[in-house]
């Protein structure tokens, strides 16, 4: 199990996820989770769908983006992870290395009970990214949006591919940003890849691709405010 340095988990939580991975004869067990914030106020918005289940692999790919693609909040089998090990000096990490853990799995037992607290720290890393772990993370993303694609998991892919379109305007230089969507995917499969998205993500999709409207907008809207 792995448990972050600012979150917590449940009493309980290791042996309630055993007890489902033993019964089930799984390899990995996904429990609940529920944000925590500085004011003291939760969330568990997130996870209201989760349901006692056993998933296969392709189930939770099919999925990806509704469950929490994270190491943490789960327990393994510790042979899913022997193969594995995390890129040395990359933030968003677990994003790089859970669909290799994923794939390592056969059965997958969710269970219907918060088991950690996830700190929302706004001093974190994750929080306040600087430029190269927004890099880091796109990267990540577009890797995993390659690799559902590869699968065949199209709207999954197409779910991460709008993420990576949102966390490419964050980048300072816009260039940059394009240059990696074109390391991953080829002109076609960008097109197929935006085929079918919303409005919002097609115009997202636009502004990366001409910055100078997007500074305008945002030159605007910090106009507007101030007034």
């Amino acid at each position: 199990m792995f448990v972050d340095s600012d979150d917590y988990i449940c009493d309980g939580a290791v042996q309630v996820l055993y007890e489902r991975l033993v019964a089930d004869d799984s390899d990995m067990a996904v429990g609940k989770h529920t944000d925590v914030y500085d004011n003291g106020a939760t969330n568990d918005a997130y996870c209201a769908f989760m349901k006692d289940a056993v998933l296969t692999r392709n189930d939770v790919f099919q999925g990806m983006g509704k469950y929490a693609v994270s190491a943490w909040g789960k327990l393994y089998k510790r042979e899913m992870l022997e193969s594995i090990r995390y890129p040395a000096l990359k933030c968003a990490e677990d994003l790089w290395v859970f669909p290799a853990i994923l794939d390592q799995c056969t059965r997958i037992s969710v269970v219907n009970q918060t088991v950690y607290y996830y700190f929302q720290n706004a001093e974190s890393i994750t929080q306040k990214k600087s430029e190269q772990a927004k890099c880091d993370e796109l990267e990540a993303i577009l890797r995993i949006t390659e690799l559902l694609w590869h699968r065949g998991f199209c709207e999954s892919a197409k779910r991460y591919y709008a993420k990576a379109i949102s966390k490419a305007l964050l980048f300072a230089r816009k260039a940059e940003a394009r240059a990696r969507f074109q390391k991953h995917f080829d002109r076609q499969k960008r097109k197929d890849l935006l085929k079918g998205q919303t409005f919002k993500t097609q115009a997202k999709w636009l502004l990366l691709y001409f910055p100078v409207i997007y500074t305008v907008i945002r030159y605007v809207k910090r106009t507007v405010g101030r007034d």
